[in-house]
């Protein structure tokens, strides 16, 4: 009985898992548009979600503030170039593979 309870809910967080890869090229691409929003200053600001971004990084800059480590500030700029990588292109690459991989012609093999 505890197998069938195990297995179950490993699959609850595989689904939480890919439904977190399936959002996060929607997630970057709504940062850049508010980010871009907040620069052209044309509309209202969502205050909301500027303030859950701005805790983001200001946590970390908090934390560089109470520790004065540079080292911080590196892994800061580490996470800042790596965000598009990891939220962006590797979700894109990764639902994108099956379908090449699906729709590649089968080898006949002699």
């Amino acid at each position: 009985m505890l197998g069938l309870g195990a297995r179950d809910h490993i699959r609850f967080f595989v689904m939480i898992d890919l439904f977190g890869t399936l959002i996060l090229p929607a997630t970057f691409v709504y940062l850049i548009y508010l980010i871009v929003e907040v620069l052209l200053g044309d509309t209202q600001v969502p205050v909301i979600a500027l303030a859950m971004v701005g805790a983001t990084y200001g946590l970390q800059a908090v934390i560089f503030l109470f520790k004065r480590q540079w080292q911080f500030i590196g892994w800061l700029v580490i996470y800042i170039l790596a965000y598009p990588i990891y939220s962006f292109i590797l979700p894109i690459y990764v639902l994108w593979m099956p379908l090449i991989v699906i729709a590649a012609p089968k080898r006949v093999r002699s």
